[in-house]
C-alpha cells in the first residue's frame, strides 16, 4: 500500500527535510497518492501513500500525537473487528482507515497484544518520544519489505534499499553476495543484502532501537511452527475427504471476502492455473473484479486457459502482449525496481508489463495466488523433483564459474571438493535462519514415527521461507514499479495454519488417469482443485501446473555480448583482467553468461551508480534474443 522510511541520527545531528524528501522520491512509484514527513529532534520519518481505505488526506501519513508516531505500510484485514474492540475500550476514530487502527491498538494495547490481534501484511515503525524507542516490525510470512541499517554512524530504515545505498560502493558489496546472486539464491533470502551495511527484518521479527545512542536489538515474535498444533492435525486426519473441502471453502471464502474490502478498484492477476482461477471465481461472490493476464507469444503461452477461465466466469480479461524482446527492452528498468539481479524469476520483466497495464485501468490492488504452492505441496517432493532442482545448486555451474574466473575462487575462499555445502555453510550468511530444522521438528514432534508424512510437513515450511518469500519479493517489487498491490488469498493466517496442519492425504490426491508424466496417477493441491470442482470447469481444475515462463536467460534464449562485461561491474567485483574475462566468456557455459548479464545489469546501476539510460544502451548493443 506504500513506503516508509526513518533517518535516526547520532547524537548532535539533525535530520534535514531535504533529505527526507530526496528519499522519499525514489520511493515515489510505491505511495504516488500522497507524501509525508515528520520530524523530531534527530529523528524523521517519511511516508509515501497508496491510498486503498479512506481515500481522503484524513488517513495520510505519518500518523501521530503528542507522543506516539506511525508509518505504516500494508493492509490489516481484520481492522473492522480491531475498531470495534477499541471504541468499547472508550477510542473515538475520526478515520474509516486501517492505519488509525493500528495506531490506537499499539498505543492502547501495546506492540505484543497489537500484533497478536493483526491479521494482513504489514512493515511498520512505531516511535515512542517519551521512552525514546522506535520498533521496526515486518509480518509473519513477509509480504512487505523492510531494510534498515548503520550508515556513517546513522541508522535508516526503508521500504526498499535504493533509497539507503546511494553513498555505498564497490567496496560496500557483499563479495558473498556475488556467490548467490548469479544463480538466484539471494533472491530466497529473508536478511540479507547485498550491501554490507544494509539488512532485511526477517519476517515476524521486530527490531527495537533506542533512538538515543542507537542501540538495538532484534526480536522474534513469530515462527511458522507457532501455527502448527498437534490436535488440528489429528482432528483432519480423521475426516473426510469432503468435510476438509467444506472447511477449506469457508476459511478461503473468508479470506478473498476480506481482502476484498477497498476504496480504490481492484482486480485479479490470472494465468488460467488452478491457484488463480480459484482466486478469480471466488472474488466473483464480493465483487466483479477485472482479470489481467500475460499472453506470452510463443511456447510459453497460457492464454488459452485465461481466455477460458474469463469467458466461464463471464468477467472481462485484460490482456499484456509480451513479445520475446520486452525481456532486453525492459530488463533495466526492472531491475532498477526489482532491487536484485533478476535470475530467478525472468518472468518478473512480463509481470511488471501486467501491473503497468492493471493501472492504466485505474486499478490499485489485485488479488493473486501465491502461497498455494507452498502450502499444499504444488512442488511435492513425493512426486517431483523440481523443487530439489531449484535448492540444491549444480556442480557443474559451480565448477564452471570457479574454474573460469581466476581471482572470484580466492574471494570466495572455496577450497572444499564440496563446493555445494561449503557454499552453503560457510558462505551463504543468509542461510543461518534456514537451519529451522530443530524449531520444525520439535513443532511436529507428533509426526517423528511418519517419515513422509514429516518429510512433506517441513516442506511446506522450507518452501514458504525460501520460495515464497522470493515470489513475494516479484509481486512486490513489480507491482509497486507500477504502484500495484498484490494480496494473497492463501496466505491468510487462518488459511495457512489449515494448511500447516494439514495431512498430506488431502495435498497429495490419487487418480485413476495418467494425470503428469512427472506424477502419474498423483495429483497436486488435490484440496485446492476439490474446491476448484466447486467453481471451475474440469479442464482448469485438472490442469498441469505449467509455470509462468518467458523468453530469457532463464531459458537458454538470451545471447550476450562479451563488450558488455568489459571494464563493467562484475569483472571490477571479480579482479579480473582482459584474459581472464574473455576466458570466462569463451569456456563459460552462455546460460551462464547470460545470468551473469543481470548481475552486471544490478550492479551496473547500484554499485557503478551509472543511468538507467547508460545501462539501458549497453544493454540494446550487448543482448540478442535467439530465433
Amino acid at each position: 500500500m506504500c513506503g516508509i522510511l526513518g533517518i535516526i541520527k547520532s547524537k548532535n545531528k539533525t535530520v534535514s527535510i531535504d533529505e527526507l524528501n530526496v528519499k522519499l522520491s525514489i520511493t515515489n512509484h510505491r505511495g504516488p497518492d500522497s507524501k509525508g514527513t515528520f520530524i523530531h529532534e534527530n529523528i524523521g520519518f517519511g511516508h509515501n501513500r497508496l491510498s486503498l481505505l479512506d481515500l481522503t488526506e484524513n488517513s495520510n501519513q505519518p500518523f501521530y500525537d503528542d507522543r506516539f508516531v506511525l508509518v505504516f505500510n500494508g493492509e490489516i484485514y481484520n481492522w473492522k473487528n480491531l475498531k470495534e474492540k477499541l471504541k468499547n475500550e472508550g477510542v473515538n476514530f475520526k478515520t474509516s482507515s486501517d492505519t488509525e487502527v493500528l495506531f490506537f491498538g499499539l498505543k492502547k494495547w501495546g506492540v505484543e497484544k497489537t500484533l497478536a490481534n493483526l491479521k494482513g501484511m504489514f512493515a511498520f515503525s512505531w516511535f515512542d518520544k517519551s521512552e525514546h524507542t522506535l520498533i521496526l516490525v515486518r509480518d509473519r510470512v513477509g509480504i512487505k519489505p523492510l531494510f534498515y541499517g548503520m550508515i556513517q554512524g546513522d541508522f535508516y530504515f526503508s521500504s526498499e534499499i535504493k533509497s539507503l545505498c546511494k553513498d555505498l560502493n564497490l567496496d560496500d558489496v557483499n563479495m558473498h553476495y556475488l556467490a548467490q546472486a548469479y544463480y538466484g539464491i539471494y533472491e530466497t533470502q529473508r536478511h540479507i543484502s547485498p550491501f554490507k551495511q544494509i539488512h532485511q527484518l526477517e519476517p515476524g521479527y521486530l527490531l527495537k532501537l533506542n533512538t538515543q545512542n542507537l542501540d538495538y536489538n532484534i526480536i522474534k515474535w513469530f515462527g511458522l511452527e507457532d501455527w502448527v498444533d498437534e490436535k488440528d492435525f489429528n482432528l483432519r486426519n480423521n475426516k473426510t475427504s469432503q468435510a476438509i473441502t467444506e472447511e477449506f471453502s469457508a476459511l478461503f471464502n473468508n479470506s478473498v471476502s476480506s481482502m476484498s474490502v477497498s476504496d480504490a478498484p481492484m482486480g485479479t492477476f490470472v494465468s488460467g492455473g488452478i491457484d488463480s482461477s480459484v482466486v478469480a471465481a471466488t472474488s466473483k461472490n464480493y465483487g466483479d473484479l477485472q482479470l489481467f493476464t500475460a499472453n506470452v507469444e510463443g511456447k510459453f503461452s497460457e492464454i488459452k486457459d485465461a481466455r477460458y477461465l474469463s469467458k466461464s466466469l463471464k468477467t472481462n480479461l485484460n490482456e499484456y502482449k509480451y513479445l520475446p524482446d520486452y525481456f532486453i527492452k525492459d530488463i533495466v528498468d526492472c531491475t532498477w525496481h526489482y532491487e536484485a539481479p533478476i535470475v530467478l524469476f525472468t518472468n518478473s520483466v512480463a509481470f511488471s508489463g501486467v501491473a503497468d497495464l492493471a493501472r492504466q485501468k485505474n486499478v490499485k490492488a489485485v488479488l493473486t495466488g501465491e502461497g498455494s504452492d507452498e502450502l499444499f505441496l504444488g512442488y511435492p517432493k513425493l512426486l517431483t523433483q523440481r523443487w530439489d532442482n531449484l535448492i540444491q545448486l549444480p556442480y557443474d555451474i559451480i565448477n564452471g564459474i570457479y574454474k573460469k574466473v581466476p581471482g572470484l575462487k580466492s574471494y570466495l575462499k572455496i577450497n572444499s571438493v564440496d563446493m555445494q555445502k561449503e557454499i552453503l555453510q560457510s558462505h551463504l550468511n543468509g542461510y543461518k535462519e534456514r537451519s529451522n530444522d530443530n524449531e520444525v521438528m520439535k513443532a511436529y514432534h507428533f509426526l517423528k514415527n511418519n517419515d513422509e508424512e514429516l518429510r512433506c510437513s517441513k516442506l511446506s515450511v522450507n518452501m514458504i521461507h525460501r520460495h515464497l518469500h522470493s515470489l513475494l519479493w516479484r509481486n512486490d517489487r513489480m507491482g509497486m514499479m507500477h504502484s500495484i498491490e498484490s494480496r494473497f488469498p492463501f496466505l491468510d493466517e487462518e488459511v495457512m495454519k489449515f494448511g500447516l496442519n494439514l495431512p498430506s492425504k488431502f495435498k497429495i490426491g490419487k487418480t485413476s488417469s495418467f494425470y503428469n508424466w512427472k506424477h502419474p496417477f498423483k495429483m497436486d493441491k488435490a484440496v485446492v482443485r476439490n474446491f476448484g470442482e466447486q467453481l471451475l470447469p474440469q479442464e482448469l481444475v485438472k490442469k498441469k501446473k505449467f509455470g509462468f515462463g518467458v523468453q530469457g536467460h532463464a531459458n537458454a534464449e538470451l545471447k550476450v555480448d562479451l563488450n558488455f562485461f568489459k571494464n563493467g561491474f562484475w569483472q571490477k567485483a571479480c579482479g579480473m583482467n582482459q584474459e581472464s574475462l574473455q576466458q570466462m566468456y569463451t569456456e563459460c557455459d552462455p546460460k551462464l553468461i547470460a545470468k551473469l548479464s543481470s548481475v552486471e545489469v544490478w550492479g551496473s546501476l547500484f554499485v557503478l551508480k551509472q543511468t538507467k539510460e547508460e545501462v539501458n544502451q549497453r544493454v540494446q548493443s550487448s543482448f540478442k534474443m535467439k530465433n
